[in-house]
């Protein structure tokens, strides 16, 4: 069929057409007011997903498509709407408990039931490139369907904190037994380290190792000391062995032996001038001279003092450095014994801050996922709570009928064709040649009647196309006649 037979047909049975029209327009506008309204009312809950962690400040680095659809499903989860069944207390309707015997005769979980019926009504959608979640609840009742809206966005927020909080949770069970067990160990490196300080004697593993090596420094320089005192004397002692006693530095300086031979070299000239004077035999020449010999035996004998004071003085030193060096040498030793418990003392107390660290350590983490296990705060946001709708969403009446009446159109359209492939009618010149397969001589238009005349008159008659005029002018007349 073509499209100007189409047109043509459509045009014959169009009273077929808007009476099926007007049939769907009449039964969509009745199913339209016959059926009940419902009220759909949307809460809008947002995601974070750049928050700054409150506890450890750092930045979670959430987001991505997968991460928003995996916040749909669990607002989709039976968790979320059995916890909007509680929050609502939902158990407490006698109507909802009557429909759950009726539907499942009492068996199963009368909790999750109305949570599946919760979620047949309720649609949730992510709005595009962003992230926000459209939560949307439709049921007869307006303030109904706003409550639910906004019990699934809170028992939403609700389950992403204890989702949150649930591992923190076990971490914390985990670093509390932990951390009995690094105090166990501080204890017992704190109490080896107490027990070996006390038994040594130390106050401190550092205290008596300082003392004892100031001592140690102080010997050093007192061995240095004597050693160059020893090594003086025995040099002025082997002098005096090697030379003459008067020619010995400790004698030359010494100022007695000066003195002494000062009066000597007085009276030697005196003896000088009384000899000159009275001669040798004089008394007064040998007074002078015996005062002479009592100053030389004055100072040989003062001479042999000095020189048995450096031998003693050298003994002493001797004995001295002797003593000082084995005071040396036993605060030597003592000082590596020292350094031994020193370095074991150090040992234990490495061990007693290795302990510690690992306590702090455990502590702070402890202290952070209890406060983590105790957080209320989420990234999840209620951006717009569900408003009770003043207009119902359906049914839709205009829209209905709008449909119901493009519906009837095309209904009646097909069955306008489908009336007219069962009763077959010529109207046009294309429907006579496919039916009686003859070439069309002409078109006679529409035939009126004159009532004057009494008679019938083909108004703007056509050739067909496909024949000669002479031969429609031959034909025409005797056909309108017998018309």
């Amino acid at each position: 069929m073509t499209l100007t037979q189409l047109t043509t047909v459509l045009k014959a049975r169009r009273l077929v057409i808007f009476a099926t029209a007007g049939a769907f327009l009449a039964l969509s506008a009745g199913v339209s007011l016959v059926l009940p309204k419902k009220y759909s009312a949307v809460a809008t809950v947002v995601i974070d997903n750049k928050a700054t962690d409150p506890i450890n400040g750092l930045v979670p680095g959430l987001g991505g498509q997968g991460y928003l659809l995996t916040q749909i499903d669990i607002l989709r989860s039976d968790r979320v709407a059995k916890k909007v069944v509680n929050n609502l207390k939902l158990t407490e309707s006698p109507i909802l408990k009557d429909k759950w015997q009726s539907a499942t005769d009492g068996r199963g979980s009368f909790v999750g039931w109305i949570g599946n019926w919760l979620q047949t009504n309720t649609d949730i959608k992510p709005a595009k490139e962003s992230n926000v979640i459209d939560i949307t609840y439709i049921s007869p009742d307006p303030k109904f369907s706003a409550a639910v809206a906004n019990a699934f966005a809170q028992a939403y927020m609700e389950t992403a904190v204890e989702l949150r909080n649930a591992p923190a949770k076990q971490y914390s069970n985990y670093f509390d037994e932990q951390l009995r067990r690094a105090k166990g160990q501080l204890d017992a490196a704190r109490s080896a380290l107490s027990t070996y300080l006390k038994d040594k004697g130390l106050i401190s593993s550092d205290e008596r190792f300082d003392v004892e090596m100031a001592r140690l420094a102080e010997l050093s320089q007192q061995v240095v000391a004597l050693r160059a005192l020893s090594a003086d004397t025995n040099s002025r002692q082997q002098q005096s062995r090697l030379a003459q006693g008067d020619k010995l530095q400790d004698v030359l300086n010494n100022p007695v032996v000066n003195g002494i031979k000062a009066d000597l070299v007085r009276q030697e000239a005196q003896l000088k001038d009384l000899q000159s004077r009275y001669g040798d035999a004089h008394p007064t020449v040998q007074q002078q001279k015996a005062q002479i010999a009592d100053l030389a035996v004055k100072l040989e004998s003062e001479t042999r003092r000095i020189l048995g004071s450096v031998g003693v003085a050298n003994q002493v030193n001797r004995s001295r450095e002797a003593e000082v060096i084995a005071g040396y040498e036993a605060q030597r030793q003592k000082v590596l014994s020292m350094k031994q418990i020193r370095d074991e003392a150090a040992a234990l107390n490495q061990d007693v801050e290795s302990a510690q660290k690992a306590y702090d350590g455990i502590l702070a983490r402890l202290n952070q996922v209890s406060l983590e296990s105790q957080t209320t705060q989420t990234n999840v946001s209620l951006l717009n709570s569900a408003d009770e709708p003043a207009e119902p969403t359906s049914p839709k009446i205009l829209l209905n009928t709008g449909v119901g009446t493009a519906l009837g159109i095309l209904a009646g359209i097909l069955l306008a064709i489908r009336l007219e492939s069962t009763n077959r009618k010529v109207r046009s010149e294309e429907d006579a040649a496919l039916m009686f397969e003859l070439p069309v001589l002409a078109n006679i238009g529409k035939i009126n009647f004159n009532p004057t005349t009494q008679s019938f008159n083909a108004s703007n008659p056509q050739l067909g196309q496909n024949n000669k005029k002479s031969l429609a002018s031959k034909l025409l007349p005797p056909l309108l006649k017998s018309k």
